[in-house]
């Protein structure tokens, strides 16, 4: 039996037993208010039950309206855990150097205090994400237990479950809205006048020959030769950096990695949050970490793109070469003018933690069809050693002990605070929408009654 099942004979339980007290032939006012309390409980349960698809699309949809993503929040929870996590090992790599060479009361003076701060930041990460998951994972299992306690009869369980609808609706909306919030919060006039206006955002949007999203991909920022900053792009071609990491006012080189292929460009000062596209002249994306790379002597006629696969028409005067990027445990299928084709040897590349087969396919002058297929499971993330601009910006180094205490003061604030106030703000939402529902007031539950 499913909760939703059970949630209606619940219901229906209540609405029997109001009925029954309401009929009994007692003369107490006492009983009769009971029974009426059973029928209209029975009868907000019941369409309660029955909204439970509503309930879910309605989730959905003020989900799509905000911009609710939880893979971008899970990319986020992975990114500042792994920062966390390095930092938290410098600092007790640091704090056994010292305490080897005999300066242990500079572990037990500010060591310590940044290490804690440190470690009460990931910890408030880690439980955020293992709420997060479960709400994730979750979210419709919860919805139908929280209906079947809501219809409980006598109100024995009906806080209970009125509460757990309301959380489970308002976290699965606004959880993983919380990067935003922080970024909002983080990028203020007054991290603004720490940097004296030279941390900027950045939108940064990559996409190939054929303007298609193209993603994953690692960027560089280099000025007079020196590095500025090195982000990740993501599977969706996208790059957003707030002025809290940081991208440069000024005018700069931007240097694009994709496997063993390099692109650089000047890029020019427009304005406060620099608005990029970057166009990648002669690679077809398939999927993430899968691509064609065309030869410069090849135009395209025509092109066809599906979730696997692509088709392009193109013609070449003199014998060219194209290769096809994929991961090592992906099935390439391959048709020049319809007929399969063998490549040479594929060639293995190991960039960032992806594996790549790289297969090479000679084509003969003339105008041909090509039709490159990928079937696949999953996507490698990239493994990228972030290199916020913020860092260049305070020329951080990790063994100064003022940057230490900065660094750590930092992500206590951004980790820590400020994501327990922006749960604060959602279980108080959650409080309001589970008395709305009928954990306090009843003043639902009789307009609910009265309309039917």
């Amino acid at each position: 039996m499913d909760f939703l099942t059970l949630a209606f004979y619940l219901s229906v339980l209540s609405y029997c037993l109001g009925l029954a007290l309401k009929a009994l032939p007692i003369p107490f006012i006492a009983v009769k208010k009971l029974g009426r309390m059973l029928v209209n409980e029975g009868i907000f349960s019941c369409v309660l039950t029955f909204s439970y698809k509503l309930i879910i699309q309605l989730m959905n949809y003020f989900g799509g309206i905000l911009g609710t993503d939880w893979g971008f929040y899970s990319l986020w929870l992975a990114e500042k855990t792994s920062i966390l996590l390095t930092l938290f090992a410098v600092l007790k790599g640091i704090g056994l150097l010292l305490s080897k060479i005999r300066l242990s009361f500079l572990v037990q003076g500010f060591l310590s205090q940044v290490v804690s701060l440190v470690s009460t930041s990931l910890t408030t990460l880690v439980a955020t994400s293992i709420i997060s998951s479960i709400i994730c994972a979750g979210a419709s299992l919860l919805i139908g237990l929280g209906i079947v306690l809501h219809a409980v009869p006598f109100k024995l369980t009906r806080n209970i479950g009125a509460t757990m609808i309301a959380v489970v609706v308002v976290f699965s909306i606004g959880l993983p809205l919380m990067p935003h919030f922080i970024d909002l919060v983080t990028s203020t006039v007054g991290y603004t006048l720490i940097t004296n206006g030279d941390s900027c955002s950045a939108n940064i949007k990559l996409v190939d020959a054929l303007n298609y999203e193209f993603g994953q991909a690692v960027i560089e920022g280099y000025s007079n030769g020196e590095l500025l900053y090195r982000y990740s792009i993501d599977t969706k071609g996208s790059l957003k950096v707030n002025t809290y990491n940081g991208f440069p006012c000024y005018d700069h080189e931007i240097v694009l990695q994709i496997a063993d292929l390099t692109y650089s460009s000047i890029i020019q000062r427009n304005q406060e949050t620099w608005n990029i596209t970057l166009h990648i002249p002669d690679v077809i994306g398939i999927a993430p970490n899968r691509f064609i790379l065309i030869g410069s002597d090849m135009n395209i006629n025509y092109f066809s793109k599906s979730e696997n696969k692509v088709i392009i028409g193109v013609s070449n005067s003199i014998q060219s070469e194209f290769k096809v990027y994929v991961e090592n445990r992906d099935v390439v299928a391959v048709l020049i003018d319809d007929v399969p084709v063998e490549s040479h040897e594929p060639e293995a590349l190991d960039w960032h933690g992806i594996s790549y087969f790289i297969y090479t396919y000679t084509l003969q002058p003339g105008d041909h069809t090509i039709s490159v297929e990928v079937n696949y499971q999953s996507t490698t993330p990239l493994d990228v050693d972030l290199y916020p601009y913020a860092l260049k910006l305070f020329n951080v180094d990790l063994m100064s002990a003022e940057n230490l205490i900065m660094i750590g003061t930092y992500a206590f604030i951004e980790l820590t605070v400020l994501p327990l106030i922006y749960l604060t703000i959602l279980f108080a939402i959650s409080l309001n929408l589970a008395r709305l529902l009928g954990g306090v007031s009843l003043s639902l539950a009789k307009l609910t009654v009265n309309l039917y």
